[in-house]
């Protein structure tokens, strides 16, 4: 009997306790077919059903909640929403707007009140301009003040300064970039533009809670790669960026989401290596999607053994924009660097001035660039055409008329670009996943290649 009811203790105390973990989002008097929610920082949204009163419950995961959530209501607004353990939120939609009730009323309305910017209204100051940064400082110096003098809860008060600040390193870091890639002409920077990163610290495990935190993190080590202030190492950088977290738990958690990426960009000879050079950093709760990785890194490499760094490189045969035909193997005894992209592509088409100005900076060495265009059909091969009909000889840039269907595609496992593979002088594949060529551990590799 005693047993039956320690039982019964233990099954009543364990369903308590996560109930209490539970949280929801619970959107009232819409009148769309579909909630439409995501998780802020990460691709794709989640629609689900209504309920039988009508309402849109989202069910948050015990490990998303103390997170920030997005609700896009029937005017395509958003809402910003954050969720505290055990939290119910609730959203009704009025004809004046979205109403926060339930759980965490008060935080949600401010922080949809209270968001990071970017810029100031009604203002001519010059993007990215030393005076621009001036008034993104203020932003965020008013904004923390602001939360600062709220009766708001204290936890989300010590988390969400950490989220605005996210937000403006991103501004910062990726700004210019990302207006570079879309066409925005006339970017100029101040000299110490990228200056702050010298102080930029991580040291505080609720950094995990923010939308895009590690991204935001790689982007900042990347940028201080770039400016000098980390060294470029190609083999060992994942443990340099790691020695720069102070705090263990958000150190380890940035390893796991870096080897993470590294296999979702595809194949790489070094993964093991990284993953030798941070296994101390890596605490008990993280070793079990260390595991995982070890599992799907097993998988991917018998997948790509044709592609493992000493294979010889399959053959590419494309022709240039006056139907003249090139074949790799031409390039013997060069080290050559080969672009996959096509026309469609904004990432690739950002990343061709880069590679150009590294092809014509290394032009006295052995070393061939070619981009190779997997655009086919006339109208994307006559969109390659005028794309590259102007370009000097930098690179050999040539075209593969059946496109993602050609043995190149086939052979070298592409699936997605810009992809770039290195090959050595002797024909070799040294890298079938190569970093881009606005990534300095790119040129750290050719390199040592021509040493």
């Amino acid at each position: 009997m005693k047993q039956l009811i320690s039982s019964l203790l233990i099954t009543v105390f364990t369903c308590g306790a996560l109930m209490a973990q539970q949280a929801t989002i619970t959107v009232k008097g819409s009148a769309k077919e579909q909630g439409v929610f995501q998780k802020e920082g990460e691709y794709g949204f989640k629609r689900i059903e209504p309920n039988s009163k009508g309402e849109f419950v989202l069910t948050v995961d015990r490990f998303d909640q103390g997170r920030n959530f997005i609700y896009v209501d029937k005017d395509q607004r958003y809402n910003n929403i954050y969720v505290s353990p055990g939290a119910n939120v609730v959203l009704t939609e009025t004809p004046d707007g979205t109403v926060f009730s339930g759980d965490n009323k008060d935080i949600n309305e401010f922080i949809n009140a209270n968001k990071y910017v970017g810029y100031t209204p009604g203002s001519d100051v010059k993007n990215y301009s030393a005076e621009w940064k001036a008034e993104r400082d203020a932003e965020l110096k008013a904004l923390n003040e602001k939360l600062q003098n709220t009766n708001l809860d204290s936890s989300f008060k010590a988390y969400q300064p950490y989220y605005w600040l996210f937000q403006s390193y991103k501004a910062l870091i990726d700004g210019p970039a990302n207006a570079v890639m879309f066409g925005r002409t006339g970017i100029e920077l101040p000299d110490d533009y990228y200056s702050f990163l010298k102080n930029v610290t991580f040291d505080s495990e609720q950094i995990t809670a923010v939308p895009s935190w590690w991204l935001v993190m790689k982007s900042a080590f990347e940028r201080m790669e770039k400016e000098g202030y980390l060294p470029v190492a190609k083999d060992n950088y994942i443990r340099i960026y790691a020695d720069q977290i102070s705090n263990s738990k958000l150190r380890s958690e940035f390893i796991i989401a870096m080897l993470s990426h590294t296999l979702d960009m595809g194949y790489s000879d070094d993964f093991l290596n990284y993953i030798e050079q941070v296994q101390s950093y890596i605490l008990p709760e993280q070793q079990s999607q260390l595991n995982e990785l070890k599992a799907k890194y097993a998988v991917m490499a018998e997948k790509f053994a044709p592609l493992k760094r000493g294979s010889a490189a399959p053959q590419i045969v494309g022709v240039d924009i006056n139907g003249k035909e090139y074949k790799l193997s031409d390039l013997s005894g060069n080290v050559v660097v080969v672009d996959f992209w096509f026309s469609g592509c904004v990432p690739c088409k950002a990343e061709m001035p880069v590679m150009e100005k590294m092809a014509e900076n290394m032009k006295d060495q052995k070393i061939k660039f070619i981009s190779v265009s997997l655009d086919s059909g006339k109208q994307l091969t006559e969109a390659w055409k005028s794309i590259v009909k102007d370009k000097g000889d930098e690179t050999l840039n040539l075209n593969l008329p059946l496109g993602y269907k050609s043995p190149e595609a086939k052979n070298y496992m592409i699936k997605g670009v810009p992809r770039i593979i290195v090959i050595d002088q002797a024909g070799n594949i040294v890298d079938a996943n190569a970093k881009r060529p606005s990534d300095p551990k790119l040129k750290a590799l050719l390199d040592s290649l021509l040493l």
